[in-house]
């Protein structure tokens, strides 16, 4: 099943991402480097998440969602998932699980042991 945001926003920054790209390489001959790679994303990042990108309710429509379009969704994406055998991972020695005191959710706290700090 496609996300909306796959559809509306994501497409259009893998779009913007290699036209800003193509730009930087006519400009520059060098391979770009990490360091560059802001330069050359922002422009496309700018210009995929408009106002108009993320609020346009086609999106939604392309992705079968609303109105809800059975077609479009692929049978898979709707099938229930598969029950199995095979015993739950346990955590790892470095993670625990958090109640938090403001809030009825759980949250996953990760706590790492350094010998730095030993």
């Amino acid at each position: 099943m496609l996300q909306p945001l796959d559809v509306g926003v994501y497409r259009s920054l893998k779009s913007y991402w290699q036209k800003s790209l193509d730009d930087y390489m006519t400009h520059h001959p060098e391979k770009p480097n990490m360091t560059k790679c802001h330069e050359i994303l922002n422009p496309a990042f700018i210009s995929s998440l408009s106002h108009n990108n993320i609020t346009n309710l086609q999106t939604f429509k392309k992705a079968g969602i609303c109105p809800l379009n059975h077609n479009l969704i692929a049978k898979e994406a709707t099938v229930p998932s598969a029950l199995t055998d095979a015993p739950l991972a346990a955590p790892e020695a470095n993670e625990t699980w958090v109640a938090s005191q403001s809030t009825d959710h759980f949250q996953k706290e990760k706590r790492f042991q350094s010998k730095m700090f030993k």
